[in-house]
């Protein structure tokens, strides 16, 4: 039988062509990665426009530089790209960010963020007439997969940066919502406490991210935004306390009144306690129970209930 020859070695030209062919769009895309245009997210807390007769159309907001009685407020979001003179919004908007990658020669993995990002925030909150298309507002963020965005923004190299360079944007752990009770003379006065991973913060410079986070600003140097999530979801009363604040004098004539008939019922909503224990508030009337459950990274949800005693018998309603 005769043995087969062996195969003829490929020409030094076609082994090369054929192995540049595999190395180069990787080197090219090295390349286009390396001189390809940065992107951030760019805060800026917005006074709300009111609509009037006379004032129909316009921008339905503009940059707030102090807080006012009686205005509305919202911390807006929005992509800016880098420049020669620092970061700068030029052309990008919410609405064109899509197809702007290779006008604008943007970082791939960093454009894919921003697109991922609002398509979040549309899915549940579509745009709607009178709507700002420049700026994303975070109060009206429903989705909490927001905070999972904002914490992979520093792997793809997205920044967090404020229109003014001297502001600091800061994520945080935790925001608590409570409510405080203490004695002032012949009155009780409840009001809102607000904590930023532990540390205590002005309730009046702060206001909600959808109904899972809270944001704090401050627009006097040192300038900062800091948001961080909520470990439950907030309920309508502890977004409106954030919205509209919230103050409540009882006399002390009346704090048993408030105890008997209304202690329990604020209860339901949030959380109240006495940070100097100046009152002393009675245990929950309801016997109380809650248990988290987890079914992936990410995506909890609560089980809980309250009962109390009715003819002998403890009933539980979840």
């Amino acid at each position: 039988m005769d043995t087969p020859a062996p195969d003829a070695p490929q020409p030094a030209a076609e082994w090369r062509s054929a192995l540049d062919g595999l190395l180069r769009p990787a080197q090219n895309t090295e390349h286009v990665e390396q001189s390809a245009t940065a992107m951030a997210l760019q805060f800026e807390l917005r006074e709300l426009v009111p609509r009037t007769a006379s004032r129909w159309n316009g921008p339905p907001s503009k940059a707030a530089t102090s807080v006012k009685a009686g205005v509305e407020y919202r911390l807006g979001v929005r992509p800016v790209a880098r420049t020669s003179r620092g970061w700068a919004r030029g052309t990008l908007t919410w609405s064109n960010i899509a197809r702007l990658r290779n006008r604008l020669n943007l970082e791939p993995a960093q454009h894919l963020w921003f697109c991922q990002f609002v398509a979040l925030h549309r899915a549940a909150t579509p745009a709607a007439a009178g709507h700002d298309a420049d700026w994303v507002l975070l109060d009206e963020f429903a989705n909490p997969l927001l905070w999972a965005m904002l914490a992979q923004a520093s792997s793809c190299g997205v920044q967090l940066v404020a229109t003014k360079s001297d502001t600091a944007v800061l994520i945080g752990d935790a925001a608590t919502l409570t409510l405080d009770a203490v004695a002032a003379g012949n009155a009780i006065i409840i009001s809102p406490s607000l904590t930023v991973d532990g540390l205590a913060v002005p309730v009046e410079s702060a206001g909600p991210i959808g109904n899972h986070g809270v944001y704090v600003f401050a627009l006097a140097r040192p300038r900062s935004f800091h948001l961080a999530p909520t470990a439950e979801q907030m309920t309508r009363e502890q977004i409106s306390i954030l919205n509209s604040g919230f103050s409540l004098r009882i006399p002390q004539q009346n704090f048993q009144e408030f105890i008997q008939t209304d202690l329990d019922q604020l209860r339901e909503s949030i959380d109240i306690g006495s940070s100097d224990t100046s009152v002393t508030l009675p245990q929950c009337a309801l016997r109380c129970w809650s248990s988290r459950r987890h079914l992936a990274p990410g995506i909890s949800f609560r089980l809980s209930g309250a009962g109390k005693k009715a003819g002998g018998q403890e009933r539980f309603q979840s």
